[in-house]
């Protein structure tokens, strides 16, 4: 109201004045002044330029200030450096009579990676949860390291029927004894315990810090939580295969996968479809070697998890749910991993080693 008062005082104490227009130059030694310099203001004229003043902008922390005339024909725009440009049409016996109000306000359009975000937040809003929720979103991720650890622990890669089957005694110099797993199970339990902190620090995050929405999306600990998928689909991928030549290849797919989750634009969609790649990945040796039921068995295990994700069947609890359901997902990839014939061959020599529990 103070700008608009100003101009029009201005206006009525000041005859147009042709050729002249107000700028503001800043004087480094004495702070901020200004002066008159190549304007172009004329009686009939279509358009004015106003360059605000530096000193109002530091007492008003923002430039606002422009007028229209009873018919705008173009709307202003401000610059970051606070110019303002407004079209006018002005008459010298209506030069008294302007509209304190603007009648033509234009916002700037947003680019595709703005309206991204905004349908990422709306995305985030609608599946956001309470921090008790985002709490045991987290515990829920603990029991699979635990399963794995009891399974390394109690040998249960080795088939009960061949354990303490044969002494000590009887193991030739030739054979080395050894209750070290094979390395296929090693990796898988590898992925789990190197994915877990990024995914429990994730979730209490958004117990305590984060804010529901677009800043969760965007927070690095959730970029490193999906990238951590693609981690365990890699290692598991050999895990399931036995072949380095098959691990590289899904190495080198899953790298290209988490590179993309650092990205400044997150594609939710994109993201969604490359880790159900990823899942296939070592999803398919499984199927290569003809172990149908092992591979249904899994498969029904990863679609009841998704599924819970997806359509969220007992509402906000429903990634509780789905961390839940995986928990039957290592023993299946341990069965798979321990089918192949090289571990096979392995865990019948550490037979020999094993002490009957």
């Amino acid at each position: 109201h103070f700008v608009r008062t100003t101009i029009r005082e201005y206006s009525k104490s000041k005859p147009p004045i042709k050729n002249m227009t107000a700028t503001t130059v800043r004087n480094d030694q004495n702070g901020y002044s200004d002066q008159l310099n190549d304007v172009d203001y004329k009686k009939n004229g279509l358009r004015q330029r106003i360059v605000l003043s530096n000193d109002f902008m530091k007492d008003n922390d923002r430039s606002n200030e422009t007028r229209d005339s009873k018919k705008c024909k173009e709307p202003f725009r401000v610059s970051s450096m606070g110019e303002m440009t407004a079209s006018s049409s002005l008459s010298g016996s209506d030069s008294d009579d302007v509209k304190d109000e603007l009648d033509v306000v234009s916002t700037p359009e947003m680019n595709e990676y703005e309206q991204e975000r905004i349908r990422n937040h709306e995305i985030m809003m609608n599946r956001a949860m309470s921090p008790t929720q985002e709490i045991w979103n987290g515990l829920t991720m603990i029991p699979n390291l635990l399963f794995s650890i009891y399974y390394l622990y109690t040998t249960q890669w080795i088939p009960d029927e061949l354990k303490g089957g044969i002494a000590h005694d009887d193991v030739s110099e030739e054979e080395t004894c050894s209750l070290l797993p094979p390395m296929t199970i090693l990796a898988a339990v590898a992925g789990i315990a190197i994915h877990l902190p990024f995914s429990v620090y994730f979730h209490w995050c958004c117990a305590c810090t984060l804010a529901p929405g677009i800043e969760r999306l965007e927070h690095w600990s959730r970029r490193a939580d999906q990238a951590g998928i693609h981690l365990v689909s890699a290692l598991w991928s050999y895990s399931t295969s036995g072949s380095l030549p098959y691990f590289a290849m899904a190495a080198l797919f899953n790298g290209v996968c988490m590179r993309k989750h650092f990205e400044k634009e997150i594609s939710v969609s994109g993201n969604r479809n490359r880790i159900l790649m990823a899942v296939f990945l070592y999803l398919l040796p499984m199927l290569w070697r003809g172990e149908f039921l092992l591979f249904f068995s899994t498969f029904l295990v990863i679609v009841g998890g998704f599924g819970s994700f997806a359509f969220s069947p007992i509402g906000s609890w429903s990634h509780c749910l789905f961390h839940v359901v995986f928990f039957l997902l290592p023993p299946c990839i341990f069965a798979a991993s321990m089918t192949l014939p090289m571990n096979q061959e392995y865990a019948a020599l550490a037979a020999r080693c094993a002490e009957p529990l």
